[in-house]
């Protein structure tokens, strides 16, 4: 039973204000404040493969009931200026920079409860010449399936978040006509990424896998999600 019950609280807070230096001249600066706690599964139907112990460890039972360590660290700056210089008739320079945060990604989280006891996926193969599967082998018992993949989380995952500037310059001409030339960049830093935590190393002798990766008694598709990303 994949279902899931997850819940999350959400707070932000934020100062901004604007400052006209000079009758040409204007600033806008503030600060942002967020924090989103992990989710959490209600009844911690989550789980957490622990490269410590080298098992998988249950919600509330070893792990936090929302897995990821909180992040308490997100805040969030802008500022923005607009400047008429007076020596330039009908002309405008602005520009601003900020960052912003992201929320957590759902597409990872549903992949909590991805594991025994409460979720397991077998594959059941049969020989295409010859059909060998029956109903009766359609729900087959999981105590003898291979070794098990779960999905887990880096604990130390911190929050997403862009940084975006702008610089921009603009002219008016005449009553009807505007020229304008605008530059925005922004880059993405701790972006969500997946790797596989039971990778097997290289072997040109071809060696079973089962004997080349970290943890034997687990699959060698075990992907772990951390925030390792950027663009």
């Amino acid at each position: 039973d994949g279902q899931q019950d997850m819940r999350s609280n959400f707070y932000g807070i934020y100062i901004q204000d604007d400052w006209r230096i000079r009758p040409n001249f204007t600033i806008n600066a503030g600060i942002r404040y967020e924090f989103a706690r992990s989710p959490v599964e209600i009844r911690n139907r989550s789980l957490f493969f622990s490269t410590e112990l080298q098992r998988v460890v249950l919600a509330g039972q070893g792990v936090r009931p929302d897995i990821v360590d909180p992040d308490f660290n997100n805040w969030a700056p802008r500022f923005g200026f607009n400047w008429n210089p007076g020596f330039l008739k009908n002309f405008v320079v602005r520009g601003g920079a900020g960052i912003f945060y992201a929320t957590d990604n759902f597409n990872e989280e549903q992949f909590k409860v991805n594991g025994p006891p409460f979720f397991q996926a077998q594959t059941l193969q049969g020989d295409a010449r010859t059909p060998n599967l029956f109903m009766r082998d359609m729900l087959p018992s999981f105590a003898a399936s291979p070794a098990i993949s779960p999905f887990t989380f880096d604990r130390l995952n911190r929050t997403p978040y862009v940084s975006q500037w702008s610089f921009g310059l603009q002219k008016s001409i005449g009553n009807d006509w505007v020229v304008e030339a605008e530059y925005a960049g922004s880059t993405g830093s701790k972006l969500p990424q997946r790797r596989n935590l039971n990778a097997g190393r290289v072997d040109p002798l071809g060696s079973p896998i089962a004997t080349r990766i970290p943890f034997p008694a687990f699959g060698p598709g075990m992907l772990i999600t951390y925030n390792g990303g950027w663009s």
